[in-house]
């Protein structure tokens, strides 16, 4: 299956009868005007080499691409209806780096006061460039630049994948367009591994097969996956042992069901998808925290530059990951359908396999039918589904699990949506899954 996600629409339908916008994405390229280092696998190689600087010129038009996949003149959408821009984030991959992160500069051609830092680390980059689209489509400026090392002295660079890279640009209408609001959501092989992971009752692979169109089905459709500390591999998954690592819960004389932690869960997605599975999260966190520019929007704001299929790496005392899958409204949820989640419909969804009362709860009562002649722990959790919101006051709900801690949750199409807060988190690292080299 080809990975082929769409810009998120963000789309409120009445809201333009309550005073609100409607949120659309659109994708525009940049277009190459000249390359002083073009490689044979489509890269262009910027910075220095034998003491020559190589730079790359870039145009960025008026020109995007709609959810549903057309083509239109942003800037004239913009004067028709009196839209605006609200974000723009440029999303470039280094396919190749001689450094963990490089210094660049993007420097608009005869307006230096537009220049824009930038780190470049190896794999998929953000950059904020909402300065810049609304200079274009709404100020109307010619908008060409270049990116080049910010110092060149030295025979180091990265190699840019410029023709798989979009600047995804949010422009608020003031009256809802349905003709524009073509698609929410497509399925990818990132999204149908890592929701095969649910049991197949789980209200987001419903949600997901409806919305998407997906044949994905659960592997494990009774119960999904447990959380195992220490985690191992699918063909292990619901049988049991004894953890070889332990934590204040899992504890090496006790039996319990197996599964995946929350990064062999990710590993175990990458490479069922044919991606590189990450590195370790320490190194991810050390590398590339300052690779995060979401930190200043609110949350409802953070699905304007991720896109599902992201990787979000936490610290919060301990290591997590998640992959984001979208927003609850890309996944058909509504006032109607999921009241209580009214207000974070365009907050960020997040599958991770992490700590989860309710999954405790499931998994104790298979534990239970199975009728295990020797005594079997239920995991605190599994692979689950969670709104990442700023901290449990947010929640509607309130649960305190047997071990002792507070969980925030809501209750959405029969089930629960648990809540992932942002309060104890010290750090934040984003990154994008690659392909192995040569990989489509």
């Amino acid at each position: 299956m080809i990975l082929a996600l769409l810009a998120a629409c963000i789309h409120c339908p009445g809201e333009a009868a309550s005073g609100k916008r409607q949120l659309l994405q659109f994708r525009v390229r940049p277009v190459i005007e000249r390359a002083d280092m073009e490689r044979a696998d489509g890269t262009v190689f910027i910075g220095a080499r034998q003491g020559k600087q190589q730079t790359a010129q870039m145009h960025i038009g008026t020109t995007g691409r709609s959810p549903g996949g057309n083509e239109m003149d942003l800037a004239a959408l913009i004067k028709k209806t009196g839209g605006r821009v609200e974000h723009a984030f440029w999303r470039a991959e280094v396919r190749e780096s001689l450094t963990d992160q490089g210094q660049f500069v993007l420097w608009p051609v005869g307006n230096a006061q537009r220049s824009m830092p930038a780190v470049a680390f190896p794999g998929w980059n953000l950059w904020d460039v909402t300065d810049w689209m609304r200079a274009i489509l709404q100020e109307g400026a010619d908008f060409s630049f270049r990116v080049q090392k910010a110092d060149g002295a030295t025979d180091d660079g990265a190699a840019f994948d410029f023709k798989r890279s979009w600047i995804y640009v949010t422009i608020s209408l003031p009256e809802a367009d349905p003709l524009l609001a073509e698609e929410w959501l497509t399925d990818s092989e990132l999204l149908d591994i890592a929701l095969s992971a649910l049991p197949e009752n789980h209200w987001a692979l419903k949600q997901y097969q409806k919305v998407a169109g997906s044949l994905t089905a659960a592997r494990w459709p009774e119960t999904g996956v447990p959380y195992y500390f220490g985690g191992h591999s699918a063909e292990k998954v619901l049988h049991r042992y004894f953890p070889l690592q332990e934590s204040k819960y899992y504890k090496s004389n006790r039996l319990y069901l197996c599964g995946f932690d929350c990064g062999s869960f990710l590993h175990w997605v990458e490479e069922e998808a044919g991606y590189l599975p990450q590195e370790e999260l320490s190194e991810i966190l050390k590398a590339r925290a300052g690779a995060f520019p979401l930190r200043g929007l609110e949350l409802r704001e953070w699905a304007q530059a991720l896109q599902p299929g992201d990787l979000l790496v936490f610290d919060h005392g301990t290591y997590h990951v998640g992959m984001v899958l979208g927003t609850p409204r890309m996944f058909g949820l509504t006032a109607e359908n999921a009241p209580e989640a009214v207000e974070w419909l365009d907050a960020p969804l997040m599958i991770h396999c992490g700590e989860d009362p309710f999954l405790y709860d499931r998994f104790k009562a298979y534990i239970q039918a199975q009728d295990f002649r020797m005594q079997t722990t239920p995991p605190d959790g599994g692979v689950t589904v969670s709104l990442i919101l700023p901290d449990l006051s947010e929640a509607l709900r309130i649960r305190e699990a047997p071990w002792g801690k507070q969980y925030g949750y809501f209750e959405i199409l029969g089930q629960t949506m648990t809540v992932f807060q942002l309060a104890d988190c010290s750090e934040i690292a984003w990154f994008r899954p690659v392909r192995p080299e040569g990989g489509s």
